[in-house]
This record gives C-alpha cells, sequence and structure tokens, in this order.
C-alpha cells in the first residue's frame, strides 16, 4: 500500500465516521444494532453500502447496511425451527418466487 492510498483510506474512514454520528442521532437502534454498525463502519464501509443479505441474493433496490441487518434477523427469527425445506419454501415466497409446485410436498 502506497502512502497515497493509506490517506484515501484515513479520508474514507473519517468520512464514514462522520456518516455515522449522523445517522445514529436520527435512527433508533437497539444495542445489537448498533454494535454491528460500528463494526461494519470500522472495517471501513459506508453505512449506506450492501453488505448482502445472508438469506437472500442480490436485492433491488439495494439495502443499506441497517436494513439488510433487521431483514436478515427477521428472516431468521421467522424460520427457526423449520427443516431445510421448509426454509427454502419460506424464502422463495418472502421473494415472491411463488412456485407452488411441490409445497404439498414439503408442507
Amino acid at each position: 500500500m502506497d502512502i497515497n492510498e493509506s490517506v484515501t483510506r484515513g479520508e474514507d474512514q473519517e468520512f464514514f465516521d462522520q456518516e455515522l454520528e449522523e445517522y445514529e442521532k436520527t435512527t433508533s437502534m437497539t444495542a445489537a444494532e448498533k454494535r454491528a454498525l460500528l463494526k461494519w463502519v470500522r472495517s471501513g464501509h459506508s453505512l449506506n453500502e450492501n453488505p448482502g443479505s445472508r438469506y437472500l441474493a442480490d436485492q433491488y433496490p439495494p439495502l443499506d447496511f441497517l436494513s439488510c441487518y433487521r431483514q436478515d434477523k427477521e428472516i431468521e427469527k421467522a424460520i427457526q425451527g423449520m427443516t431445510e425445506d421448509q426454509q427454502k419454501v419460506y424464502l422463495m415466497d418472502y421473494m415472491g418466487w411463488n412456485d407452488d409446485s411441490g409445497k404439498e410436498e414439503i408442507a
């Protein structure tokens, strides 16, 4: 890494930290959400960047970090205790992929 890359990263991180400070003033978050968001920002990301869902393919429009985090937590809670096949059906429905074939077999 040359000096220019280091300066740019430092400037980016400064911007991300300021962005987070302003965001925290206007956005309600749980302690867990704050910790996750802080970890994301401190790892060199904008809070507006999409980290990618643990469960869903690419999303359109892309979600910011907190929206994606909340969505994943909602899904995680909903699929808890489901079989793998039930989870697949749930996620397909969640994304609007209503493939009714095979649901009777899985349910």
